[in-house]
């Protein structure tokens, strides 16, 4: 039987974590966040922070021993796991299609995502949380980027290939788009995006960039950049240091372990953690609240997917 991988799309390199677009059978995508170098298309190029600009005291601290990251937008994206249940829901889905042209059935290769960071926030600045660093370093998770997953196993068949996406050499009577599309239609039930949030994925990102140029934050990499210096690192901000060719590797090397923990020590030093997530929050806050007729439509339409795939791997559908 032919097996099909529901792939977890790698983050984005510079700072292993990106816009996740999980695509179930090239149909399914899921915004969760982004680290894009432009907005817009425009590179955003960091002031000069103001003489005298230093860290403002966080409204609340950011431990390295807690869990990841929360952001404002994210009460409105799809969790890794509800990525997941719309994954298995279109898979059921297309077998069903399959089965009535005949033709053989492929198998579901994607995992349910066992780590906690369910939105996988813990990357955005760089690893922030000390378990995580004492044991990946800056690598991430194998169950992000699909590494050392099974054997593909065999290719798919010329029919299964047709009937799946609706190809010329289809039979007769396939829907439009093939299998994939009808199972993409009935989880979307009329909308246009499956399992995609694409107002909140795109405040998501647009903070992200616009904090990055944010005095607060320019002022924090340069704190940060001092503290790594004289723990003999030579880096300007932590997306440099995550960035760092030097670890594309299969495993961590002794020395980004020492560079990663020297990483989150600085800054859990400088309080840059903190006064990032107060940027990109305030960004949020605002953004959410002039968009809100968008983002509330999109979440009906999550509910409404999410409804309906959980029917059918219930059974109900």
């Amino acid at each position: 039987m032919a097996m099909i991988r529901v792939p977890d799309t790698e983050l984005e390199r510079m700072m292993r974590r990106g816009l996740l677009l999980v695509l179930v059978l090239g149909v399914l995508s899921a915004a969760c966040g982004s680290s894009a170098e432009s907005v817009d298309g425009q590179d955003a190029p960091p002031p000069v922070p103001a003489a005298g600009v230093s860290l403002p005291a966080p409204a609340e601290s950011v431990s390295p021993d807690q869990g990841p990251l929360f952001l404002p937008v994210q009460k409105y994206m799809f969790s890794q796991h509800e990525v997941f249940e719309i994954s298995k829901a279109q898979w059921v889905m297309l077998n069903s299609c399959l089965e009535r042209y005949s033709t053989p059935p492929v198998d579901f290769r994607g995992s349910d995502p066992a780590e906690g960071d369910s939105y996988r926030m813990s990357r955005r600045y760089g690893p922030v949380v000390r378990a995580d660093v004492e044991k990946r370093g800056y690598h991430v998770p194998d169950s992000w980027t699909g590494a050392k997953s099974q054997d593909p196993g065999a290719p798919l068949t010329e029919k299964q290939n047709a009937v799946m996406y609706g190809s010329g050499s289809a039979p007769k009577g396939v829907p439009p788009g093939g299998c994939v599309g009808e199972a993409a239609r009935r989880i979307a039930g009329g909308g246009d995006v499956v399992g995609k949030s694409s107002v909140a994925g795109s405040i998501n990102i647009d903070s992200f960039n616009l904090s990055k140029s944010d005095p607060r934050i320019v002022a924090g990499f340069t704190k940060w950049s001092a503290c790594m210096k004289g723990k003999g690192f030579d880096y300007s901000n932590p997306l440099d240091a995550v960035g760092d060719a030097a670890w594309s590797t299969p495993e961590p090397s002794a020395q980004e372990f020492l560079v990663a923990q020297a990483d989150l020590e600085c800054k859990s030093s400088t309080g840059l953690t903190e006064t990032w997530v107060q940027v990109e929050s305030e960004f949020q806050e605002s953004e959410i609240q002039s968009r809100r007729e968008a983002l509330e439509g999109e979440s009906r339409s999550r509910e409404a997917q999410l409804k309906t795939a959980r029917d059918i791997l219930g059974g109900r559908r």
